[in-house]
């Protein structure tokens, strides 16, 4: 019996010993093949290696290679399913496929074209310990990659086909992880980017006129999600969410932060740091993968909120009541609580946020009164926070400063919002906007040089500053607070009374376009996140 091209037209054997495949194979300019090496191996064949769960199937191969007309033959094969690898050993294979089954004596004939090598990439659990090694196995081929530290394997000398993996490792106790049929193609490298991992969704950004409603580019950008059991199945996670992934559509790894994940009442919320959101579009999108029992934990908080992008504090103030307010960046100014009630931690527009008493409560951020939180004078640089102020009155309710003599966010005592800068002996440059009680509003204060913003729910609001002159000089050696405002002993009672969540200090001036993307995304009914 006779066939052409890379599946046979008949086969078979009954008697072991009586069955023989052969083919001829071609280079692409039609040449024939002389020398390449060929090996016939059982369809389920596993590369060995030692540890437990980690043995070869049933090893069912022979060897041989092309002569010098491109021509080679096997016999004496058994009945089963086989992968007949052809391979130059430089650039180029070719992958045959043979049953053989049921019919004494038969033969097969194949003839078919070595094609450049495929090759597949990706990502999966890192190895449990430093000295556990994991492997990527093929089947049918005699292929064994070491996955490294943190979860990478590559392979790029692949004939091209429809191929299977498994990933095993040393630890008894991990569950060797299957990778079906990748189709991969001659010269191309496929990436699997999470291995392992059984759910994914694909999460557009939507920043058209219908979405969020943003024009123009903006990068390096902390996205949130919010998960909740309308757009999320969270038995299918780990309790912990820590099998949680994120990557951009060309398979790079996205770094994330999970500040809250609420298995029990089925709420989360995590930052994932896109390098570009495009204005004015509906089509980007990244995918979310869950579903992997072995993954460990990854949030990164400063990979998210990274010093090097310009963050230099984020406080998400989520923490239990009266606990430190853990600072997300790498230069860790955590706060320590002052007068917190046990009961401070209240919902808030991102998770959870804190209660102010009015009177007496406050963070205080140890260390940092000659940090990078120290600003000049006319510089660049950019002051957020959420607040929720329970009443208006005729007196200044502090949300974060860096002293009243160099910068931050209050309610005036004319019940305005208000952010200001102090000038060496010349007095407080200020811009400002009607406060209103009761509701949460996002609040941004851009210095930019000579000039100076206050942004309001991401619109700015105002851009003239108004100066209350003062003769004092300007004072850089105090520590940052949030709630309180510590101005050397004029007006100390200026603690805020109400709810403060997500407060930011960048120190570069943030334009529009990112300050409107952070309240279209943050705001309750978020206008940036869609889920496919």
């Amino acid at each position: 019996m006779s066939g052409c091209g890379r599946s046979p037209v008949a086969g078979g054997t009954t008697d072991t010993g009586n069955s023989r495949v052969a083919a001829t194979i071609y280079k692409n300019d039609g040449s024939r093949v002389k020398g390449a090496s060929v090996t016939l191996r059982s369809k389920n064949y596993l590369s060995g290696v030692s540890g437990a769960g980690m043995q070869k199937d049933l090893v069912r191969a022979k060897e041989t290679f092309t002569d010098d007309s491109g021509y080679f033959e096997i016999d004496s094969i058994e009945s089963g399913d086989y992968f007949i690898e052809v391979n130059d050993r430089l650039f180029s294979a070719a992958l045959l496929t043979a049953t053989v089954s049921g019919m004494a004596n038969s033969s097969m004939f194949f003839t078919d074209t070595l094609r450049p090598y495929a090759g597949i990439t990706g990502n999966t659990s890192p190895p449990s310990g430093p000295s556990v090694k994991m492997y990527l196995l093929a089947f049918g081929l005699e292929r064994r990659i070491l996955i490294d530290s943190t979860g990478h394997f590559e392979i790029k000398d692949l004939p091209s086909g429809t191929l299977r993996f498994r990933i095993v490792s040393q630890d008894a106790f991990f569950n060797p992880i299957d990778i079906d049929s990748i189709v991969i193609a001659p010269g191309k490298i496929d990436t699997v980017p999470f291995a392992g991992w059984g759910h994914s969704t694909g999460i557009f950004l939507n920043t058209t006129a219908s979405g969020a409603d943003v024009m123009g580019l903006v990068t390096h950008f902390p996205i949130l999600v919010r998960l909740t059991s309308s757009n999320f199945n969270f038995p299918e996670a780990k309790t912990n969410g820590y099998d949680v992934r994120f990557a951009k559509s060309d398979n790079a790894r996205l770094s994330y932060e999970i500040e809250r994940w609420d298995a029990v009442n089925q709420q989360a919320e995590i930052w994932v740091k896109m390098d570009t959101v495009y204005g004015n579009d509906s089509t980007h999108f990244i995918t979310m993968y869950w579903g992997n029992p072995s993954a460990p934990g990854v949030s990164n908080a400063e990979g998210v909120f990274d010093t090097a992008s310009g963050f230099q504090g984020v406080w998400h103030l989520n923490g239990a009541g009266n606990t430190t307010a853990y600072d997300a960046t790498g230069n860790h100014y955590n706060g320590t609580p002052q007068g917190m009630a046990a009961l401070s931690s209240v919902p808030g527009v991102i998770g959870l946020s804190r209660q102010f008493d009015g009177t007496s409560s406050y963070f205080a951020m140890p260390n940092t009164a000659n940090s990078t939180l120290n600003l000049p004078e006319n510089g660049y640089y950019t002051v957020s926070a959420w607040a929720n102020t329970n009443f208006l009155e005729a007196k200044y309710q502090g949300i974060v400063y860096k002293s009243n003599w160099q910068y931050g966010l209050q309610i005036h005592s004319d019940s305005t919002w208000e952010f200001f800068e102090y000038k060496d002996g010349q007095g407080w440059e200020s811009t400002s906007d009607p406060a209103i009680a009761g509701s949460w509003y996002n609040i941004t204060g851009v210095r930019a040089g000579m000039h100076q913003y206050l942004y309001v729910n991401g619109v700015c609001v105002d851009s003239i500053i108004v100066v209350g002159a003062m003769t004092n000089p300007r004072i850089t050696n105090m520590d940052l607070q949030i709630g309180h405002c510590q101005d050397g002993g004029l007006e100390p009672d200026r603690f805020f009374n109400g709810k403060i969540d997500e407060v930011r200090i960048a120190n570069i001036a943030l334009n529009a376009d990112w300050i409107k993307l952070c309240y279209m995304n943050q705001r309750a009914d978020d206008k940036l996140v869609v889920f496919k």
